[in-house]
């Protein structure tokens, strides 16, 4: 059994990978990591191209604000996830990025990504 501080640092870790995918444009590349996603890598593109600013890496303090809910009676366990992401330009940016993550075995996780677009 794993501890929760343990648990939210592997979902972490994912999101971190997803995000850095996304900030140098391997779009394709993050759909093979979350390949039950409900975006295609055109659709992704066109968001941060429209959003007319550079993606970053999730920044230390980045992971801080990734908010994690769980889905009530889900099974196994699921989680519905809202990450800021940040810019270049800007920082904290008003774009997010939408993801439902599936607790599986052994402490492993998949993930979907289910959106990207400004709050």
């Amino acid at each position: 059994m794993h501890s929760l501080e343990q648990e939210v640092t592997a979902r972490n870790l994912i999101v971190g990978e997803l995000v850095a995918l996304l900030a140098t444009g391997n779009f394709e590349d993050a759909l093979r990591r979350a390949p039950r996603s409900r975006v295609t890598p055109e659709q992704l593109r066109g968001a941060v191209n429209a959003y007319g600013r550079s993606l970053v890496a999730l920044p230390a303090e980045g992971y801080e604000l990734i908010d994690y809910v769980e889905v009530l009676g889900s099974h196994p366990t699921e989680w519905s996830v809202v990450v800021p992401l940040f810019t270049q330009e800007e920082g904290r940016s008003d774009l997010s990025l939408e993801l439902s993550m599936f607790e599986g075995a052994a402490g492993s996780y998949s993930v979907q990504i289910d959106d990207i677009h400004v709050l």
